[in-house]
C-alpha cells in the first residue's frame, strides 16, 4: 500500500521548508498543488489568483493526481496544499496521512499528525503542543521543525510501524478495514473479544460456527473473512490450539498467528485495506504481546500495511 502525506495548512513557508528536507530523497516523490495551478495558468504572472479559471482547470486535477500516484509507484508521496475543501475531497477517496501545520495563536504552536476524518480529540500520534514564544522567521517556528523531524523519520525507517491508540478496534479509524482476532481450533465463541463482536454483528459468530461444523479447512493458521459492512471485514484467524493452559504452557500458536497474519496480508492488499485490532493473542490465549508484536512486524508492516492496535480507554495498564 503505498503511503501518501499531505503536508497541509497555514504554515505556507513551514511546510515548503520541512519537505525541502525531504524532497531529493529517490524513495519520495513530491506533488505540489501550485505547479498544477501555474501549469494551468490559474496563478498569474503577477502572483494573483484567478478563481474563475480554479473552478474551470479543478476537474482536471483527479486525473492528473492519479497519473501522478501510478508513476510514482513504491514510493513515499508527499502532497503538498493550503486545506482548500475541493483538493480535501480529491483527496478523500485515498488511505492519506495528513501534517497540518499551524500559525501560532497566544503563543502557542501546535502540529498535528492524523488520519483523515479524525477529529481534533481522537488524533493518534505526533501530536505535540508548546508554550515557547514565537521568534525569528516563520520558516524557523518549533511547529514546522517537528513535521521536518517526522518527514524524515518517515523517510528513512525501513518500515512503517505499529501505530497504538486507545478506542475499539470495532470503530476503525480508516477505511477500508479488516478486523482481526484469534480464535481457538475446539469451535469455541463466547468470551473475550468475540463478545464485544457479536453485540455489533451476527455473522461472525455464525459464519465461524458454521465454518467449524463443516471442518472444512478448519486447521490451525487459517482464516476467515466474514464481509460485515461495506468496508469492513472480520477475520477470524484460527491461532489459539484448545482453550486452556496445558501444564502451563498458553493455548496460543505463535506459528499459526504467523500463518494466519500472511493470509491476513494478502487480503489487505488485495482489498487496499488497513487492519484493525485489539493485543491478539494476549487475552484468553495467553500469548505475550512483545513476540505478537514482532510477527505483526514481519508479516503485515513489513508489507507497509496499516496496522492499528487499540487499547480501549478505561484500560490503563498498556500506558
Amino acid at each position: 500500500m503505498q503511503q501518501i502525506i499531505e503536508v497541509t495548512g497555514t504554515q505556507c513557508a513551514g511546510k515548503s521548508w520541512a519537505i525541502e528536507a525531504v524532497k531529493d530523497n529517490p524513495k519520495v516523490a513530491v506533488f505540489d498543488i501550485m505547479d498544477f495551478y501555474k501549469k494551468h495558468k490559474i496563478i498569474k504572472e503577477d502572483n494573483s489568483f484567478d478563481w474563475n479559471l480554479w473552478r474551470e482547470k479543478i476537474s482536471l486535477l483527479p486525473a492528473e493526481m492519479n497519473d501522478f500516484f501510478i508513476a510514482a509507484k513504491n514510493k513515499i508521496i508527499i502532497i503538498e496544499h493550503t486545506a482548500n475543501q475541493k483538493i480535501k475531497e480529491i483527496l478523500s477517496s485515498y488511505q492519506t496521512e495528513v501534517l497540518e501545520l499551524i500559525l501560532p495563536d497566544n503563543n502557542t504552536l501546535a502540529l498535528r499528525a492524523t488520519t483523515r476524518g479524525l477529529e481534533a480529540k481522537q488524533v493518534i500520534s505526533f501530536r505535540e503542543t508548546y508554550s515557547k514564544k514565537y521568534k525569528g522567521p516563520k520558516q524557523l517556528l518549533l511547529a514546522p521543525e517537528q513535521a521536518k523531524s517526522f518527514l524524515e523519520n518517515r523517510v528513512n525507517s525501513n518500515k512503517s510501524k505499529i501505530n497504538y491508540i486507545f478506542g475499539s478496534a470495532l470503530e476503525p479509524i480508516s477505511k477500508p478495514a479488516i478486523i482481526c482476532h484469534i480464535c481457538n481450533n475446539v469451535g469455541a465463541w463466547g468470551a473475550g473479544f468475540v463478545i464485544a463482536i457479536s453485540r455489533k454483528w451476527d455473522k461472525p459468530e455464525a459464519s465461524y460456527r458454521k465454518w467449524y461444523k463443516s471442518g472444512y479447512n478448519w486447521e490451525l493458521g487459517n482464516v476467515q473473512f466474514v464481509k460485515v459492512e461495506n468496508d469492513i471485514h472480520i477475520a477470524n484467524m484460527i491461532a489459539q490450539n484448545n482453550i486452556s493452559f496445558n501444564s502451563g504452557s498458553a493455548p496460543i500458536d505463535y506459528k499459526a498467528v504467523r500463518k494466519s497474519l500472511i493470509k491476513l496480508a494478502t487480503k489487505a492488499t488485495l482489498l487496499n485495506a488497513t487492519v484493525h485490532m485489539p493485543r491478539i493473542g494476549c487475552g484468553l490465549a495467553g500469548g505475550k504481546w512483545n513476540e505478537i508484536e514482532v510477527i505483526i512486524n514481519e508479516t503485515l508492516i513489513a508489507r507497509n500495511i496499516p496496522v492499528y492496535v487499540y487499547t480501549l480507554e478505561q484500560d490503563k495498564s498498556w500506558r
